[in-house]
Formats: C-alpha cells, structure tokens, sequence
C-alpha cells in the first residue's frame, strides 16, 4: 500500500486523514498534476485517475482539472453525466481538446448489439456533451460476451471513425473479463477496453493472461469498479481493514487505488469522484510514488477473502450453467445490489432491475439455486441475493 512516509507530506499539504477519508482542506491548492500513462495504440496520454460517473458538479470537475485530472468518463445511463461535462466546459470556457471523453450507450438487453440503436445513442450523446466528437466510445455497455463484438460493430466502429464522429472504439466490461479481453486481442479494431479490475481480481490467473494478450495487442486498458465494492457489506469485516490502515497517513480507499495502478499493464483508473474531499484523496494517491508495502497488501487479501460471498468475481457463465434458459445473468443482479448497497444508488439500481422482463423475474423467482451456489467459486449465497434483491427493488 501507501507507506506513511510517502503520503503524510502530500497529506499536510492538502489534506488531512480523519477515521479513514481524506477531507479537502478549504481553499487549498493542488501541490502538483498526477502521473500519465499512454493508452495502448490509441496514443493518447491520460492522467492515471479519471472522474468516473454520472453526478459531478462543474466545481468538481474544475478541482479535478486542478489536478490534471482531464479524463472524465460517462455514459449515457449515467443521469445527468454528459448534460454535466457540456455544462461544465461552458461555464468554465474550457477548450474542447484540454478533455478526454469517454462515454457509453446504455446497456445492451438483446442477444446481439443492434447497431442502429448504438448509432442513435452515439448521435445523442454528441448533442448532450455539446461536441462534434468523442474521444473514446464504448459501443457495448457492460459487454456480456465475446459474440458481441460482431463484424456488423466493427463496420459500425470503422464507419464512426471516417465521421469524425469518434476517435477510438471499444467496450466495457464487468462480467466474462477474460473471454472478452482474450477475444479482443485478435480484433485490430478494438482500442481501448474498460475492465472491471481491483485487488479482489488481481490474482485470477486466466485474467491475467488475457489482460497480457490485450495489452500485446496495443489494447488500451482502463480499469473500473477498482475498489472492489461487494453487494452486501460485512461490517466486522469492513471495520477490521479500517483499523489495518489506521495511522498509515492514508486510508484503505487510497490504498486500493495504489493497488491497480501498481500494476503498469493498467493506464488509468476510473472512479466515481463525487465530492473534493474524494478527488483530492486520490489525486493524493496518485501522486504518491512509494510503493505497496506487504503487509498492507496481505490486509486487502485477506479482506478479499473473508468478503468473497459478498462479491461477484464475473463469471456468469459457471452459475448460469445451473440454471433455467432465459434468467438474467446473477452477475447483474449483483451489480445492482452492489449500487444500492456500496454506492448508494438505490434508484438508479432499482430501475436497472425493473428493465428485466417481467417473464424473467417471474424464472427468478421459481428457480432453484442449489447447483449454482455448489459450483460458484465465492460462495455467494444466491437464493438469498435474488430474495433481496426483490425486497429491495419491489
């Protein structure tokens, strides 16, 4: 993790650490710009944290810009995350090529992307932003799996190029990391791929291998969901990390950041920055050049595996082995726990929910998940997520 040493100088000049966050001082200056790193065959240079997310203020985005922080990521589902951006660059008359955008249509529900309905959201994302192009474009939302990334996306992808429209193409990605990231890897006309990546997964050996063959590929890499939020939080467990960072000069948050960027494969880190006491904590992180000590590592392992059965891995296709045709993929229903639960977003997961067909929540509902909970390798209780997820979604 963070070593003291490294992070109390940077702390006392911005920031002070208080019960595990770092709270912006008033009125303090940014005391330098975060690392960049090059994405990939894309060529861009992107700072090693981006605002993620869909709620930012324009004060925000400005103390982000402070930092030089210019990569904001968003996307369409995201309320109000590209109406925001425009806003922002208008109020502060900030140049469109100071920025880097990325942005994504909303998730796609069908057994293929319809191209025309990527096409539309594309248009309507240009007009939202208040720009002629996007920087990266993430045609598939949440890409479930490699069949995908059709010949009929990459006419559309290389089509949007010639536009102007956008200037790199690719997906992002929670579930099936490795499938999809290995299949990438033969498909020139991918650019860039956002990966659910954080130190729950950092072990995973076929993740690994894939995430070498993308980056061999000239794929570039940002990572997403990087502080491993799981749909239901262990308290003993949570206040048990807490206390093996209490004193360090940086919290478990931070330490989590240090975690995935100090892995060199990965370009940036995508976070959800609401608030500046948050975007000041990990442009902090990122400034830190002292690397992970072991036994901070050793704390975020462990953590990870008492907290497995809280926690989707990705992997939908091991218990959806064991289930009937036509449910939703658990891996989802965790996902929109998890909003609910680790981020507080308990309308916008409520509503992800209700897109499910009504005939498929009725196939949850009457399913048996004994088959799936022997074979999925976190031990997620999944008869108990489906009922919660019903109870708090009804």
């Amino acid at each position: 993790m963070i070593a003291a040493v490294g992070m109390a100088p940077l702390l006392g000049s911005v920031a002070g650490a208080v019960e595990g966050i770092m709270q912006a001082t008033p009125g303090s200056t940014p005391s330098g710009k975060v690392p960049r790193r090059i994405l990939g065959k894309t060529g861009l240079s992107l700072p090693v944290v981006c605002m993620g997310g869909g709620f930012n203020k324009p004060p925000e985005r400005a103390r982000g810009l402070e930092w030089g922080i210019n990569h904001f990521d968003t996307a369409a589902s995201y309320g109000g995350g590209e109406v925001g951006i425009a806003r922002f660059m208008r109020e502060y008359k900030i140049p469109r090529d100071k920025i880097t955008i990325t942005t994504k249509p909303a998730d796609i529900n069908t057994p293929l992307p319809i191209i025309s309905d990527i096409e539309k959201s594309l248009d309507k994302s240009l007009t939202d932003l208040g720009t002629d192009y996007i920087d990266i474009f993430c045609g598939v939302h949440a890409c479930p799996r490699p069949d995908r990334l059709t010949d009929e996306l990459q006419g559309f992808a290389e089509e949007q190029k010639k536009k102007g429209k956008i200037r790199f193409f690719g997906f992002s990605n929670h579930v099936n990391m490795a499938d999809n990231l290995t299949k990438a890897s033969t498909l020139p006309w991918i650019d860039v791929i956002l990966l659910q990546y954080n130190y729950r997964l950092a072990g995973n050996t076929k993740l690994s291998a894939a995430i070498d063959a993308a980056v061999k590929a000239g794929i570039g890499l940002i990572a997403i969901k990087t502080q491993g939020f799981g749909a239901k939080t262990m308290t003993e467990a949570e206040t048990k990390l807490t206390e093996a960072f209490t004193g360090k000069g940086f919290t478990e948050a931070q330490a989590k950041i240090k975690y995935v960027l100090e892995d060199q494969r990965i370009t940036s880190a995508a976070i959800g920055m609401k608030g500046m006491d948050i975007i000041d904590s990990c442009a902090a992180a990122a400034l830190d050049k002292v690397s992970l000590t072991p036994d901070t590592k050793t704390a975020l392992e462990q953590h990870a595996q008492e907290t497995c059965s809280g926690y989707c891995a990705g992997c939908p296709n091991i218990c959806g082995a064991a289930l009937p045709a036509g449910l939703p993929m658990m891996s989802d229903v965790m996902r929109f726990l998890m909003y609910s639960e680790s981020y507080k977003e308990h309308d916008y997961a409520r509503e992800l929910f209700h897109r499910f067909p009504e005939e498929a929540k009725a196939g949850m509902l009457a399913a048996d998940y004994s088959l799936a909970e022997t074979l999925c390798p976190q031990r997620i209780p999944i008869a108990g997520m489906v009922a919660e997820a019903f109870h708090r979604f009804a």
